[in-house]
């Protein structure tokens, strides 16, 4: 980055070293983010300063790449996010994406077992601190990126089905509960598809099978 940079220049740097599928790409992305921070907060710089795009586009950066600790990576970044919203930053503030991303980052992790199961206890944690927080709702895209996690990172299938099955429930009493959740559940817990209402014979799931309060507070958001 060179010249005087503001933070959509800073921003397409990060993206493109997010993208760039380098092994240092989301490293270099998160030093871009440090360098917008200094700039902002000892030289004063208003152009340079971050916010929760900025930040979750470096959560992102991680989750895209072989890391093995990408999932530590992507909750620190929301550690620092919150500690900056906690002094006042208002900009910094998290949302529903970034904790999406994070548990996206969880879900794509490779490795052994230690490393797969880090990863859940992330992804766990992530959910947890969203519900209890004021940052925002958790919603369909959020419940699947979790239920796709389990899939990839829990071999067990009845531990698989246990974590689904907690994770389906809370979604059911939000009233979260849309197409994708439900493709998704069947793929990761064809088991515990199998006992929805309408799948008697083996028959596919359609969401108008499913109660109404599952349902009902189902939003579309842009992403």
């Amino acid at each position: 980055v060179t010249g005087r940079p503001n933070a959509i220049t800073y921003t397409s740097v990060i993206n493109a070293w997010g993208n760039s599928r380098e092994a240092e790409g989301p490293s270099r992305a998160e030093e871009l983010l440090d360098r917008m921070q200094k700039r902002y907060h000892e030289d004063g710089d208003l152009a340079c300063k971050p916010d929760s795009r900025m930040y979750t586009s470096v959560i992102n950066a991680w989750g895209r790449s072989l890391a093995p600790d990408k999932a530590q990576r992507a909750w620190d970044i929301l550690t620092r996010m919150k500690e900056r919203y906690e002094d006042g930053d208002i900009d910094a503030r998290p949302n529903v994406i970034t904790f999406t991303s994070i548990i996206n980052a969880c879900g794509r992790t490779k490795g052994n077992h230690t490393a797969r199961k880090e990863s859940v206890r992330i992804a766990l944690k992530t959910m947890a601190e969203l519900q209890n927080s004021n940052f925002g709702r958790p919603d369909p895209f959020i419940y699947r990126s979790l239920l796709d996690a389990f899939g990839n990172l829990v071999s067990d299938k009845e531990e698989r089905r246990r974590l689904s099955a907690v994770v389906f429930e809370r979604c059911c009493r939000d009233g979260m509960v849309d197409s994708s959740v439900l493709e998704m559940l069947g793929r990761v817990s064809p088991a515990l598809y199998d006992q929805l209402p309408g799948a008697e014979g083996g028959k596919r799931v359609y969401i108008e099978d499913l109660p109404d309060k599952w349902k009902c507070n189902v939003r579309q958001r842009g992403r």
